[in-house]
């Protein structure tokens, strides 16, 4: 097995599998979990997607070992890994119907696992926590994850999780949103109360964004919720960004957006940034606030989920 697949996945083809259309899609998920067939390695329900999120696995979970191995001495074991919007741990490619771990278990089936203090996994749905539970149990780690629900449209949701968080701890916040309805705020409200932390986002960037840019500029989309991902009001009324629309200039009118995000983040310190684009659909956005984060990250994605290595 080559570096590409980490221990990662377990794929199994799910010969039950409709691989349904967008059309009939979303009729048979019930909060992102497919309704028609469970998973036939244990039973439970998964979560439908797309064949690119096994690339987003594959670049965070390379992230994740480089950046608990690379610095639990240094931290003397004190480190802490949080994600939000976790889902159930598993999940169905909608396109080859193949399963596979989703992050959670990734990361806790991950080398760098054991060099964790404390792991922290939010949803806003109960069931899919629930399910994740019990796929955590049948898995009985060491260091068993808090499963907590958490509402990222509620900041103060996630204070049950802040106050278990060492103040001289070093963490690691992924967010994973289905699309652009994560609030700055809330970023802000979490890097506010958690110290020493490095943040992945994953952004639907070309599923959400590019779809609705212009929408939104004619008023057929509403703007509150991707400025409030933004953290910036009145985005879409500033003059180049409405010049840009009229000329159907899609890419300096995303530039635009994409550039504003990151200067947001530059303000509050996290001055060291990359970006890495996983197929055609979402974007995953590193930011810290030291250098060394940054590195980690370039040498996480160096070697391309093709098996490629990237000239950096």
């Amino acid at each position: 097995m080559n570096d590409r697949n980490l221990n990662i996945l377990e794929e199994i083809f799910n010969k039950n599998c409709k691989h349904c259309s967008s059309s009939e899609r979303n009729s048979n998920l019930e909060n992102g979990l497919c309704k028609l067939i469970r998973s036939v390695k244990d039973g439970l329900p998964v979560r439908c997607v797309g064949e690119w999120a096994v690339e987003k696995i594959y670049y965070l979970s390379r992230y994740f070992n480089l950046f608990s191995v690379g610095m639990h001495k240094k931290w003397k074991g004190n480190i802490n890994y949080i994600e939000i919007c976790c889902g159930p741990g598993r999940c169905i490619s909608c396109e080859s119907g193949n399963e596979f771990n989703g992050t959670c278990l990734s990361i806790l089936k991950s080398n760098g696992f054991r060099y964790i203090n404390k792991v922290f996994f939010a949803d806003i749905d109960v069931n899919a926590l629930a399910v994740l539970n019990s796929r955590i149990q049948n898995l009985n780690p060491a260091n068993y994850p808090l499963v907590l629900n958490g509402d990222y449209n509620n900041p103060e949701s996630f204070d049950s999780l802040i106050v278990k968080i060492p103040q001289n701890s070093l963490n690691l916040l992924f967010l994973d949103p289905t699309d652009l309805s994560l609030p700055f705020t809330t970023i802000e409200y979490l890097f506010n109360n958690i110290k020493n932390l490095d943040i992945i986002v994953n952004a639907a960037y070309f599923t959400d964004l590019k779809r609705n840019q212009k929408r939104i500029i004619r008023g057929e989309v509403s703007k509150e919720k991707y400025e409030q991902f933004l953290g910036t009001e009145n985005f879409f009324n500033n003059d180049q960004v409405i010049s840009y629309a009229e000329k159907d200039n899609d890419k300096e009118l995303s530039r635009l957006f994409l550039d504003t995000y990151i200067k947001n983040f530059k303000k509050h310190g996290f001055t060291y940034s990359d970006i890495n684009r996983v197929e055609n659909k979402y974007i995953l956005l590193f930011f810290s606030r030291h250098e060394r984060g940054l590195k980690f990250w370039k040498t996480a994605k160096g070697i391309e989920y093709s098996g490629q290595r990237r000239l950096i």
